[in-house]
């Protein structure tokens, strides 16, 4: 009876120690959670005005914060006005695509120190006014002989507008501008009623970059004449063989407003990646991601194309495709165990 006495109460004892243990161990795990809580990251806010060419670099941006560095994100829609200016009140953490010449205000915004540049993430901005490189050269392969082989200038399309005829209006050319909402728009209004050209064309300002697209797309296809605004960022310039017709000087700030008719050609601009004032102390090792980002127009022309062959208008099967065949441009962004994180998760899609 004494060793069984003695047995139940060393029983006793142990399993007062182990649930003395367990209690310990599950106070632990709480403070652990506790402290993970605390250290949980924060939501970064990027500016999306909807382009396709944000789209698509905010998607390869989102899986690099969101895989590699396992921060959540939240895109925040808007125009493009209104969202420079959530950013200089540190409502956004970043902007990846604010013309550094075209967006009127962002050199004074910066160098006020309202907004933080962090980088660029394509430095070759071009535009201008293109017409299909079949015009001037034709095109062997489909049939088509050179229509307007010597058409260098914009100043010769005064010599065509009976070629680039409107079928709305026979008696003039048509020109399509770009869409309203573009700087390039009031540009090209100006700059072709400086150079006379509103005497033998009218001009078709779209609604929107697809819609201009489609009219190049249309004439394209049959090998028929058009003439209009282009940028080297676009889906147009990533489908279809075109040529810039030579401007009468080359960019000329002096000549490059209003009251000179902007009679020079379109700047090359930089498009700048750009932070909140605060988001540096947010998360640093973000900034220093950002401050390499960095992507060609012709890449980002290109992944414009996969969103619209595709039938991808939010831009992420096309960033994974992307990141799936540059590793070697990537990894170069970002630490290594990061870069690691980021292969992981392209493994998985």
């Amino acid at each position: 009876m004494k060793v069984k006495k003695i047995l139940s109460v060393l029983l006793m004892i142990l399993m007062t120690g182990s649930l003395a243990a367990c209690g310990a161990k599950g106070e632990e795990q709480k403070e652990e959670k506790k402290a993970e809580a605390g250290t949980e990251k924060k939501t970064i806010s990027y500016a999306e005005p909807g382009w396709m060419s944000t789209l698509f670099v905010n998607q390869i941006m989102k899986v690099v914060l969101e895989e590699g560095y396992g921060y959540p994100t939240e895109a925040v829609e808007a125009t493009n006005v209104a969202l420079v200016e959530e950013l200089c009140n540190d409502k956004i953490d970043i902007h990846t695509y604010i013309a550094e010449l075209s967006f009127e205000t962002y050199v004074e915004l910066r160098d006020s120190g309202k907004l933080v540049e962090l980088g660029a993430i394509h430095n070759d901005g071009m535009q201008g006014v293109y017409v299909p490189a079949y015009m001037i050269n034709g095109d062997a392969d489909r049939g088509i002989d050179p229509i307007t082989p010597d058409l260098k200038t914009i100043d010769d399309l005064a010599e065509y507008p009976e070629i680039f005829k409107d079928p709305e209006d026979p008696s003039k050319g048509v020109f399509y501008n770009a869409p309203a909402d573009y700087l390039a728009a009031n540009v090209l209004n100006h700059k072709l009623e400086t150079y006379g050209l509103t005497n033998y064309y009218n001009i078709s300002t779209p609604g929107s970059q697809s819609a201009e697209d489609a009219t190049l797309e249309a004439a394209y296809k049959k090998g028929e004449p058009w003439v209009g605004y282009g940028f080297v960022v676009s889906y147009m310039y990533s489908q279809f063989d075109l040529i810039k017709l030579e401007d009468r000087c080359e960019y000329d700030p002096e000549l490059y407003n209003e009251e000179n008719g902007y009679a020079c050609d379109f700047v090359l601009d930089s498009y700048k990646i750009c932070s909140s004032v605060s988001f540096k102390d947010k998360a640093p090792e973000v900034a220093e991601f950002l401050s390499k980002f960095q992507l060609s127009g012709p890449i980002i022309a290109d992944g414009i194309g996969y969103m619209t062959n595709n039938d991808d208008p939010e831009g992420d099967d096309a960033a994974i495709d992307w990141l799936k065949n540059n590793k070697d441009t990537w990894s170069k962004w970002v630490p290594e165990e990061n870069a690691a994180n980021i292969q992981a998760f392209l493994d998985g899609k």
